[in-house]
């Protein structure tokens, strides 16, 4: 045991893959970790990130799946991929810069905590920041996080905080489940204030995943009650 491992899931993300590859690269802390590359989609992505690691000197480990796993279920498939104490994972749309990675991973090995990166709300006024700003109120009316950006897609946390189960959300609200686990565990929860991206390769979110997302949180609300119901 011992060590970092980064989980990056990849679905159909063979004209972004290079980019992830670089920021890792230039990464002192995470260029020398195990990079999981989880893959379940039909496109080059594993066929790209091969060449494009390896060129750059990257320890690579692709896990492959036949069926569409989700972000939560492509993170918690990589993070069982590894023995790593410190596991993170980073969106395929590179959301942080090299510099801010390095950050990220080196205040979670001298904390233990588990470190997200945070964008400040109100720099960038566009449909998905609004979206974005009533999804994190409505997370920390529900769940009491105490965080202001759960959704940007690049987190490191002690292994051991995630838990032993696989999540119960598959999709963008994912992010929400891990937080919660954090803290059921013991964790405490840090943000890591970076530049929210401007141009360049943007995520695959959009406003038709809201409802899902939404409903996703009520199922880990109830969830939650069951297991704090009095047994009888």
């Amino acid at each position: 045991m011992g060590g970092l491992a980064i989980v990056v899931p990849a679905y159909n993300e063979e004209r972004r893959i290079a980019g992830v590859a670089e920021i890792i690269s230039s990464s002192e802390k995470a260029r020398g970790a195990e990079i999981v590359l989880v893959v379940d989609g039909n496109d080059r992505t594993e066929e790209i990130a091969k060449t494009e690691f390896a060129k750059r000197g990257i320890n690579l480990k692709v896990v492959r799946s036949a069926k569409r796993l989700g972000k939560g279920g492509a993170v918690w498939k990589g993070i069982l991929a590894s023995d790593a104490e410190i596991v993170g994972f980073m969106d395929a749309d590179g959301p942080v810069s090299a510099e801010e990675l390095d950050g990220i991973i080196k205040r979670c090995e001298e904390t233990g905590n588990c470190i997200i990166a945070s964008r400040e709300i109100g720099k960038r006024k566009d449909s998905r920041r609004v979206l974005s700003a009533v999804f994190n109120l409505i997370t920390r009316a529900l769940f009491a996080l105490g965080v202001s950006d759960t959704q940007c897609g690049c987190k490191v946390f002690p292994r051991k905080l995630a838990g032993d189960s696989p999540f119960l959300i598959s999709g963008f609200a994912f992010d929400v489940e891990l937080l919660k686990r954090v803290m059921d565990n013991g964790g405490r929860i840090e943000e890591y204030r970076i530049e929210p991206k401007t141009g360049g390769a943007q995520g695959t979110f959009s406003a038709i995943y809201v409802p899902r997302m939404f409903l996703d949180l009520v199922r880990l609300k109830m969830k939650g009650a069951r297991e704090n119901e009095p047994r009888k």
